[in-house]
């Protein structure tokens, strides 16, 4: 005896389709929710719960965080004011309370599966600090160049 084959009507498979695309935006909404009440969450915890005298709360500011469709990784970048040696201390000191920030994500979310934190340095706020100081000092030189009479030689 052979196996019955289901044939599925157009419109059938039209509509699971539209369901799966459903499915997608919905997950992509809820990962964009999700990433920003981690990004307050995790701004409130190293302020207010975090005790490590190294750890400077008000330097320290999340910048983004990317959550992934099925919310088991969470990727927070994380843009630390102040020099090269006291940015890469407070990054490892973030990342040894990963676990931490973890718990406080699920208590304060109520939700089971917290997901994975990979805590990144952000440097495009210093960067952009960097960069505004070049283009001040250009316009200055300009400025100066356009002061000087236009006789003189350099």
């Amino acid at each position: 005896m052979k196996p019955m084959k289901w044939k599925q009507s157009p419109a059938t498979s039209v509509k699971q389709a539209i369901a799966v695309q459903e499915i997608i935006i919905m997950s992509k909404f809820r990962a964009e929710k999700m990433a920003g009440e981690i990004q307050r969450e995790v701004t409130r915890l190293i302020r207010d719960e975090i005790k490590d005298p190294r750890i400077n709360g008000s330097s320290i500011s999340i910048t983004r965080v990317d959550v992934s469709h099925d919310a088991s990784h969470a990727r927070v970048y994380i843009s630390i004011m102040g020099s090269e040696e006291d940015a890469a201390q407070a990054m490892k000191i973030l990342r040894r309370a990963s676990g931490f920030l973890r718990s406080g994500i699920a208590r304060q979310l109520k939700v089971k599966n917290a997901p994975e934190l990979e805590l990144r340095h952000d440097k495009s706020i210093e960067q952009g600090i960097k960069i505004n100081a070049i283009l001040a000092e250009v316009i200055e030189e300009e400025s100066d160049l356009e002061k000087s009479p236009e006789g003189e030689a350099e």
